[in-house]
């Protein structure tokens, strides 16, 4: 039954969002290629593909054809809101083959990370991670950059001693905690992603992932009494209790922690590139060993994705708000459709019965 009910969701969840599309996109200000960005994370999302046996990485990387192949070069230990779309963007252009968030739900990955986290920090086995990376490798990815992967960055890092490392960084830790709250607030906490939840399960691991990783202050939302119970509603909707003044202090702390461990422990430090993404190609094309030269590159892709973020959350609550509409929409149309391919098979029917008494 409860398989029944997540494809009806599959289903409803596609075929509403040809209409989101059409209500949503226009939003002013966003390129077209921007605005199928959502769009295209939510089919990845439903489409995500089975993993097959991990298979062994190879060795040193060189650039092929445009494509860097090889196995995992660069690890990406920067947190998210730190330029991580524009760094993607620049390194795809480079050649490289990004593993992110998105391309663990692509290849249903998220339940395997959660165990290779819990695996990790709790009895400091990193068999599983080792099996994951050997895996992701199999499949061509080269770089992996990102919140939740770059939680995974100092185990990287040992098991991929030849790999760079890059630490983005912002301008200061007020504006990321300024700029993590964004997200939060607009994606997290919204009682609209909850039916995305049955599409794409590997939501659920990554808050399990955060709460492995006692580092870092996120943890599954608890409020305060006043706030936790029934009503009003939109108190617990609106309310992120990772963002109190407090936790916009352990969110601080927390970023000068992650940025003194890596430039600590990372040795030799000419492995380790602390990246601002203002300073474009010329840190990192050195750093990455390529031969090229930058006016050949172009412009760096600054990227500013507030507006695709919230073109997003706009068009996942145009699904979500109105899931109980598209699921009856989806039963009327599958309805009439059976009753139209039963009657063309009765007319057919009785066309080859009335044909035979001719006879």
């Amino acid at each position: 039954m409860e398989k029944l009910v997540v494809s009806l969701i599959k289903l409803t969840v596609a075929l509403s969002l040809l209409l989101a599309f059409i209500v949503v996109q226009p939003t002013h200000g966003i390129s077209w290629a921007d605005k199928l960005v959502p769009f295209q994370v939510i089919f990845d999302a439903l489409r995500r593909k089975k993993s097959s046996a991990a298979v062994a990485g190879s060795g040193t990387n060189v650039v092929r054809r445009g494509r860097v192949v090889g196995g995992i070069s660069l690890v990406g230990a920067g947190f998210g809101r730190t330029g991580t779309t524009s760094i993607e963007r620049a390194l795809n252009q480079l050649g490289y083959k990004i593993y992110d968030s998105v391309a663990m739900v692509e290849h249903n990955h998220g339940r395997q990370w959660a165990k290779a986290a819990n695996d990790w920090k709790l009895k400091g086995n990193l068999t599983g991670i080792e099996l994951l990376l050997s895996e992701i490798e199999r499949l061509g990815y080269t770089v992996t950059l990102d919140m939740p992967m770059n939680f995974f960055a100092s185990a990287f890092a040992e098991l991929r001693p030849g790999a760079k490392v890059l630490l983005s960084v912002r301008d200061s830790v007020e504006k990321w905690v300024a700029s993590l709250e964004f997200v939060f607030d607009t994606l997290v906490h919204r009682f609209c992603v909850l039916p995305w939840r049955l599409v794409a399960p590997e939501l659920d691991a990554i808050w399990e992932m955060f709460s492995l990783f006692t580092d870092y202050p996120m943890v599954p939302p608890t409020y305060p009494d006043h706030i936790a119970r029934p009503v009003p509603w939109f108190e617990y909707v609106y309310t992120n209790p990772n963002f109190t003044p407090e936790g916009r202090n352990a969110w601080a702390a927390c970023y000068r922690k992650h940025r003194e461990h890596f430039e600590r422990s990372i040795t030799p430090r000419e492995r380790l590139l602390v990246f601002n993404v203002k300073q474009g190609w010329k840190p990192l094309v050195p750093f990455l060993n390529l031969n090229l030269d930058e006016n050949e590159l172009g412009a760096f892709p600054f990227v500013n994705d507030r507006s695709t973020l919230k073109l997003a959350i706009a068009t996942m609550d145009f699904i979500a708000l109105g899931m109980p509409f598209w699921i009856c929409l989806t039963l009327w149309v599958m309805l009439h459709f059976s009753r139209f391919v039963l009657r063309l098979l009765g007319a057919s029917s009785l066309k080859k019965s009335s044909k035979a008494k001719a006879d």
